[in-house]
């Protein structure tokens, strides 16, 4: 596992899968941007699935709507969406009034999904003359100055473990059912954050020193009018937007701020 360690409290801007693809607007990454940049997290973290990846989806084959789709749209979708991301953080780093130590430089860490690294595996698996012409380096993460952890590899920050999903017993489920933020304090131990399922759940409970375990299942960073068909019914149920974990050392922290999609639009669409 990947460790990030601070000497001090750290705040912390989790996204949830953003499913960046082709035919949907990018226009909430350059909000997110600007809410960064408002808001100065120490650290940034994607939880994978930024990109969608429609073009390998072995679901979809043999549909009409499958027409059309091509790996490298989907590529340059999920690579725009980094750059309307970081553009606000980097106009601001290249005003002359901003000095060298002023300027906003976070930790920006990115983990593997299932529906980016994951898909592209499963397709140089199905197809291994695929491998090395396509894979997780098209989308140029050392580029965009993020720090990439592998599919399901759990990353360490300020005493929270940070993964795509977790698993659960030996058949490697992700942990999921009711109240699933419990469920990761329950099987976890520690305090640990998640995505994957789109829904936001929070859970917490208190050590025998009077510090807390968290448990937080971080929602999704779609578009507002998004609508994923391979989930039906479900897309009602999925909480969409950006949270800021305020203050966390040791697995423990000081607040948890949530804005959704549409105050994101409403604060910065022409901020």
């Amino acid at each position: 596992m990947d460790t990030f360690t601070f000497s001090d409290k750290v705040d912390i801007l989790v996204i949830g899968d953003a499913h960046a693809k082709p035919g949907v607007s990018n226009k909430r990454f350059t909000w997110a941007g600007k809410y960064a940049l408002d808001k100065r997290p120490h650290v940034i973290v994607d939880m994978g699935d930024w990109a969608d990846m429609e073009s390998l989806c072995s679901y979809d084959k043999g549909l009409k709507t499958y027409e059309g789709r091509r790996y490298l749209k989907d590529v340059e979708a999920a690579c725009e969406a980094r750059e309307c991301f970081y553009s606000p953080i980097n106009e601001f780093n290249k005003r002359k009034s901003v000095s060298h130590k002023a300027r906003y430089q976070p930790l920006k860490v990115a983990l593997g999904g299932n529906h980016d690294e994951g898909r592209i595996n499963k397709a140089i698996e199905t197809d291994p003359k695929l491998d090395g012409l396509i894979g997780i380096k098209d989308f140029q993460y050392e580029s965009f100055g993020w720090e990439y952890s592998p599919y399901l590899r759990p990353v360490g920050i300020a005493g929270y473990t940070f993964s795509h999903f977790f698993v659960s017993g030996v058949m490697g489920r992700p942990i999921s059912g009711e109240m699933p933020a419990l469920q990761l304090i329950r099987k976890g131990l520690t305090s640990c954050v998640s995505a994957h399922s789109h829904l936001f759940d929070i859970a917490h409970r208190t050590r025998p020193d009077g510090s807390r375990v968290w448990g937080l299942v971080s929602g999704c960073f779609l578009d507002k009018d998004q609508w994923e068909q391979y989930a039906n019914a479900a897309n009602p149920l999925w909480w969409k937007g950006l949270i800021l974990l305020k203050g966390c050392r040791g697995g423990d922290l000081e607040g948890i701020e949530t804005i959704s999609i549409q105050e994101l639009e409403r604060t910065y669409e022409t901020g």
